[in-house]
């Protein structure tokens, strides 16, 4: 039984080397590194930050905050992300939402 041939040129070796082609958006790792940079700031803005989504087929990070709060909105604007920010206006913040998750699962322990 004849072997399959062997690739011999340059060109043949480097198709058969490269990744294969990523099925998610072009600038999907500039959304993922623009996601890890809002949730550092959230850290920073717990009374305010709620949360983020990305939204890939958009290409753009919502960001859920209480609006007005603490300056977040400025330090936000001032991280040049490259990508679209949609603000969306939460009724609690990150912090507000651990003490309420604290004290449900307080009473579950009773």
């Amino acid at each position: 039984m004849p072997s399959a041939p062997v690739p011999t040129s340059a060109a043949a070796s480097a198709v058969a080397a490269s990744p294969p082609p990523s099925s998610g958006r072009p600038d999907q790792q500039q959304l993922d590194t623009a996601a890890d940079a809002v949730s550092r700031l959230g850290g920073s803005y717990q009374d305010v930050f709620t949360g983020l989504m990305v939204d890939v087929p958009d290409g753009r990070v919502i960001v859920y905050r209480k609006p007005g709060g603490g300056g977040f909105d400025a330090a936000l604007a001032h991280l040049s992300l490259g990508v679209p920010v949609d603000l969306r206006d939460a009724p609690r913040s990150i912090s507000e939402l651990a003490a309420t998750r604290n004290r449900v699962v307080a009473l579950r322990v009773r």
